[in-house]
């Protein structure tokens, strides 16, 4: 009788300039690594969290602590821009105060959008950048299709934005560094008080206004705070690439296979997991080494 086989699902991956890592479901701590020791040799381990190197740790927590320095920068700038363009805008655009406010909150969260994009998009290498799209092309063809891909043109056609990036819980802490709920609710408060006492803004254009502001509040609000898939789309755009090469991909291949093997052996049998031309084509330039961490 024929065991029924899970659903695969990758729950969480990871990438760097030398390596793509798959955490094994089954295992809480452990992943599958995947790097290459020359140009032409994959060494795939079975590695676990605690034992990371601590210069891997010192690296890591410096570039959060450059990161946490680079958004308050931009929090800085952002403050300093918002409060001239407040009181600038407002005294060309008074009668329209909604315009005003649109004009004052919008310009300079583009602006230091757009600048941490640009800034973040050249601190990643084009490395970092092949093995987090190949990464994200293993993990969505996995999760799409349930198997792995027979061919590099297969792969390719797979979305290299996934929904759960770890960059969009980066750019949320941008977001909180900014605190945008504070400007947008106190800027409503500046215009709100200006205008109320304005008599030369009629009754009409006062509710006009109101209904305009309170319009653009939820909607800033929402994008801002809770549908954060454009932001997802965006950020994604920086850290990874569309023309990724073929030793990224084989990369991910052996590592997503490796994964699978353990997470999943009811899978083993698989056509799908016995033959494809990653396997024919790697064999013929590529050596891959296998090697269970001690640790497990």
């Amino acid at each position: 009788m024929d065991t029924k086989k899970r659903e695969i699902s990758v729950e969480h991956a990871s990438s760097n300039d030398d390596e793509i890592m798959f955490y094994l479901n089954s295992q809480v701590g452990f992943y599958v690594k995947g790097t290459y020791v020359n140009n032409n040799s994959i060494y795939i381990s079975i590695e676990s969290e605690k034992h990371d190197l601590p210069s891997k740790e010192f690296r890591k927590s410096f570039n959060i602590l450059l990161q946490r320095i680079f958004l308050i920068s931009l929090k800085m700038l952002f403050i300093l821009i918002f409060l001239v363009l407040n009181f600038s805008l407002f005294s060309l655009f008074s009668i329209y105060f909604f315009l005003s406010f649109t004009l004052s909150t919008t310009i300079p969260l583009l602006f230091i959008f757009s600048l941490y994009v640009r800034t973040a998009s050249a601190l990643y290498s084009d490395k970092l950048k092949n093995n987090h799209t190949a990464e994200h092309l293993m993990g969505n063809f996995i999760d799409n299709y349930q198997r792995l891909p027979i061919s590099t043109e297969e792969l390719r056609k797979s979305s290299r934005f996934h929904k759960n990036c770890g960059s969009l819980a980066i750019f949320k802490d941008f977001l909180r560094l900014l605190h945008i709920s504070i400007y947008l609710y106190g800027s409503l408060l500046f215009y709100a008080v200006v205008v109320f006492f304005d008599e030369s803004i009629s009754l009409q254009e006062k509710i006009f206004s109101s209904i305009m502001l309170i319009a653009i509040i939820i909607l800033l609000k929402i994008l801002l705070e809770k549908k954060s898939y454009w932001l997802n789309f965006f950020l994604q755009l920086t850290n990874t690439t569309s023309h990724v090469d073929d030793d990224a991909l084989y990369l991910a291949y052996f590592v997503a296979r490796e994964w699978i093997s353990r997470d999943y052996p009811e899978y083993l049998a698989e056509e799908w997991m016995q033959n494809s031309e990653f396997l024919d084509n790697v064999s013929k330039t590529h050596s891959v080494v296998s090697q269970e961490a001690s640790n497990i």
